[in-house]
């Protein structure tokens, strides 16, 4: 399951869930809802310090997770993604939307006439020769 809303998220089925992986929270309702799930998902010997969990969650930086995998010695880990190798420009304008369209229509066109020039010399050579 996952969400960008920690209110959306149904704790009794995170009990069931053997791994967590857990982002950079933005405010401290989303914070404080996270932690009331993980403290109350959490059993016997696998409690969280609150105090302690709540640092972590409020320590995650960019590109962090913080990770509870069942089956691990260590229940808490945090996981940190490498950087992408791409440049994402962000939410496209209109005006943007529009050249790029445009352009990939001129591309698609130009292709088109490219790849059937053939048949207009075999159209010519037939037309011809049904004079």
């Amino acid at each position: 399951m996952s969400t960008q809303n920690p209110v959306d998220l149904d704790y009794k089925g995170l009990s069931n869930t053997g791994t967590w992986l857990i982002g950079r929270l933005q405010t401290d309702r989303d914070k404080q809802r996270v932690l009331e799930g993980l403290l109350g998902a959490a059993t016997g010997a696998e409690a969280f310090e609150k105090g302690g969990l709540e640092k972590v969650l409020a320590g995650l930086g960019q590109r962090q997770l913080l990770v509870h995998y069942v089956h691990a010695h260590s229940h808490l880990e945090i996981f940190t993604t490498r950087c992408v190798m791409s440049y994402f420009a962000g939410p496209l304008t209109r005006e943007k939307i529009k050249r790029l369209t445009e352009q990939k229509a001129r591309e698609h066109s130009t292709a088109f006439v490219q790849s059937n020039s053939h048949l207009a010399s075999v159209a010519d050579k037939t037309f011809t020769a049904h004079r």
